[in-house]
C-alpha cells in the first residue's frame, strides 16, 4: 500500500477523533461533575487525536523521503492543530485557576 493514501486515512481517521472530542463536550447537566466528565472525555479524544496525528506525521516524514509529492498539508496539518488546541486548553485552564483567583485577591477583577 502507498504511503499516501495511508497518510490521508490518517488524517481522516484524526478529522473523525477531532470532531468526537467537541461532541463531547455537549451536555445538558450543568453540575460539577457532569462538567468535569465532560472536560476529561474531551482531553482524552484529543490525545487520542494527537496519538493518530503523530502517527501521520511519523508516515509523512517517510512519504516526503521517499518523495512522495503533495503529501506535507495532509500529513502535518491535522499535527499542528492536535498541538495548538492542546496548547490552547492548558493556557485557558492556566489563567483561569491560577491568574483569575491572583487577580481577585488583590483587588483587580
Amino acid at each position: 500500500m502507498q504511503l499516501k493514501a495511508i497518510i490521508q486515512g490518517l488524517a481522516a481517521i484524526w478529522l473523525v477523533v477531532f470532531a468526537v472530542s467537541f461532541f463531547s463536550l455537549r451536555g445538558e447537566s450543568d453540575d460539577f461533575a457532569s462538567l468535569l466528565s465532560r472536560v476529561v472525555a474531551f482531553l482524552t479524544w484529543q490525545v487520542v487525536a494527537f496519538a493518530v496525528a503523530a502517527a501521520g506525521a511519523l508516515g509523512t516524514r517517510q512519504a516526503v523521503a521517499r518523495e512522495t509529492p503533495n503529501v506535507k498539508l495532509v500529513g502535518y496539518a491535522p499535527l499542528a492543530i492536535s498541538v495548538f488546541v492542546i496548547a490552547a486548553f492548558i493556557v485557558i485552564v492556566a489563567v483561569r485557576f491560577l491568574l483569575v483567583p491572583l487577580f481577585e485577591s488583590s483587588g483587580l477583577l
